[in-house]
């Protein structure tokens, strides 16, 4: 049980990404004229926020996560799940507590945010909690907004980019909950293909493959964005929808969904390199 079962439990990657993408965010609202103090902070609230939510939600997994995949760290035993669930609790409570220095609007935002995040890990026999992962990824646009001092002229850009983001995350999480779906029955969580079927959620997949692209490019026309935003939207479209409508015209090939599932993760990232050229 060493340090790196539980570096692995807070995917170093997602959490850095939540964290830039705050950093991004307050920069882009601020007009490239951000407070250092609150960049920092907001860095450290998506580094350890979404790390909380990783870590508690290994742990409310663990026993799907024995069937689906039993390498990680606390099925494999590799991490304690009671010294994991300590450290979700204080990575939440640095995420909260250090907005305190910004004021209290940034420690509601943050504690609201943290409540959805595991509020999802502990609701799993609901198909509905799907919809709160989705949720949470809209954090660093509406969190580093109210952090930036919510500036006139950018909540349509905060208020479409977010509906984008929710968009593109939902399709992404049926499709996992599609892959995961032997373990997920086993462990008496509900899903939306468990609860509505897989042709439904196929269907889901579709029509959101082709949704989050529009709504990708009609942020950028009602939000008056750059060419540069338009140039990356467009390669993050493409990757997604294109990945997407793969893992529909293949859906039982596990092969294909995993590929489909890790260029959806790349293709939203491109996207958020294109929030970060939105304005000028």
């Amino acid at each position: 049980m060493g340090l790196k079962a539980y570096l692995e439990l807070i995917r170093p990657l997602n959490t850095t990404m939540t964290g830039l993408g705050i950093v991004f965010a307050v920069s882009v609202y601020t007009k490239w004229s951000p407070n250092p103090l609150v960049l920092a902070i907001g860095f450290i609230t998506g580094f350890c926020g979404t790390a909380a939510a990783m870590t508690v939600n290994d742990v409310a997994d663990r026993s799907v996560d024995a069937i689906n995949k039993p390498w990680k760290p606390i099925p494999s035993g590799r991490a304690d799940p009671v010294k994991a669930l300590t450290l979700s609790i204080a990575l939440l409570a640095i995420a909260v507590l250090i907005n305190t220095a910004i004021g209290p609007l940034a420690v509601a935002v943050a504690a609201v945010y943290g409540a959805i995040a595991f509020a999802y890990s502990f609701s799993r026999k609901h198909w509905w909690s799907q919809l709160l992962v989705p949720l949470a990824t809209t954090a660093p646009i509406i969190y580093g907004y109210s952090v930036a001092g919510m500036p006139s002229g950018y909540g349509s850009l905060a208020a479409l980019f977010s509906l984008t983001i929710f968009t593109a995350s939902l399709g992404r999480e049926v499709l996992k909950a599609v892959m995961d779906v032997k373990g997920d029955k086993a462990c008496g969580y509900a899903t939306i293909p468990i609860r509505f079927g897989i042709g439904v959620a196929r269907k889901i997949i579709a029509l959101l493959a082709i949704a989050a692209p529009i709504l990708g490019v009609l942020t950028g026309i009602l939000a008056g964005t750059t060419k540069a935003y338009y140039a990356l939207m467009s390669i993050a479209s493409i990757l997604y929808g294109y990945s997407m409508l793969k893992a529909v015209a293949e859906i039982d090939n596990k092969a294909t969904l995993e590929r489909s599932r890790r260029y959806t993760l790349y293709s939203m990232l491109v996207g958020l390199i294109a929030f970060l050229f939105s304005k000028t």
